[in-house]
């Protein structure tokens, strides 16, 4: 299988003020940037990154991708594929 070679560098312009006094859900732990590749994203993310890149699809997962911020709409699908015996 291939092998986990990423690291992620905090960066540190997100653990000072103004940044923490504006994104406050990342005032703790501020964001981190994946190398290689420079993508940034939340410090939470390199917890689980390893786990995420080792993951292994079943052929009967189903993937829905949506844009960023539309968790309500997924629920809303979610709750009403299952309330109507859909699947």
């Amino acid at each position: 299988g291939l092998q986990f070679e990423y690291e992620f560098q905090p960066v540190p312009e997100t653990l000072t003020s103004p940044y923490t006094d504006l994104f406050l859900g990342y005032a703790d732990e501020g964001l981190v940037k994946c190398h290689p590749g420079g993508t940034v994203m939340s410090a939470a993310y390199k917890k689980g990154a390893e786990k995420v890149f080792n993951f292994k699809p079943r052929k009967e997962d189903t993937w829905i991708v949506t844009f960023p911020k539309c968790g309500k709409y997924i629920y809303v699908l979610n709750f009403s594929i299952f309330q109507n015996g859909i699947l």
